[in-house]
């Protein structure tokens, strides 16, 4: 399934914050979501993953509404699949650029977003037992940027401008190099 600008657009009104519950991801964050999602697994059930991206039970207006948010979640989830499958770059919905200290940007929106799927999936994401420091060191990144503060803890990891460019862009290989982890 192709993802059009229509599915996008579908998925960004519907995910809107004056519609749906408090807390839910917007479309940055669901694509955060939606690509953690397919670099750990094959099948989904877009239902669940709706009342998890929002948060509550989806409501919708209708039943054509309801049919086109599934529509355009799986072919969100089906593109970022075949990028990943293809090996080709995965194209962010955010620009690689960390937010200033404190505050927060797309980037930090969608790392939010992925990380928010594997703390849903926490255990299939580290069921790999000889994996898991392989895989922590691959979600650092992500998990750094993922919040508007950085972890006293992690701040040596970005204290210059040249350490926190060098990390951001690490964000899609790690990406590719998670997919096919789990892929092995």
């Amino acid at each position: 399934m192709y993802m059009s600008s229509d599915h996008e657009n579908r998925l960004t009104e519907y995910l809107n914050p004056d519609r749906v519950s408090e807390g839910s991801l917007d479309y940055i964050a669901c694509h955060g979501f939606m690509t953690a999602m397919a670099v750990r697994r094959d099948d989904f059930d877009y239902q669940d993953l709706l009342a998890i991206i929002i948060g509550d039970t989806p409501h919708y207006e209708s039943s054509e509404q309801q049919q086109d948010v599934e529509e355009a979640l799986e072919a969100l989830a089906k593109a970022i699949s075949r990028t990943l499958y293809l090996g080709d770059e995965l194209n962010l919905p955010a620009a690689l650029r960390p937010a200033k200290s404190g505050t927060s940007n797309d980037l930090t929106d969608w790392c939010f977003g992925f990380m928010e799927a594997i703390a849903v999936f926490e255990e299939d994401w580290f069921s790999i037992q000889s994996s898991v420091e392989h895989i922590a060191e691959l979600i650092l990144p992500i998990t750094v940027y993922s919040e508007p503060h950085v972890d006293p803890e992690l701040a040596h990891l970005v204290k210059t401008e040249k350490q926190q460019e060098a990390l951001v862009n690490e964000i899609p290989e790690n990406i590719q190099q998670l997919y096919l982890l789990f892929r092995d």
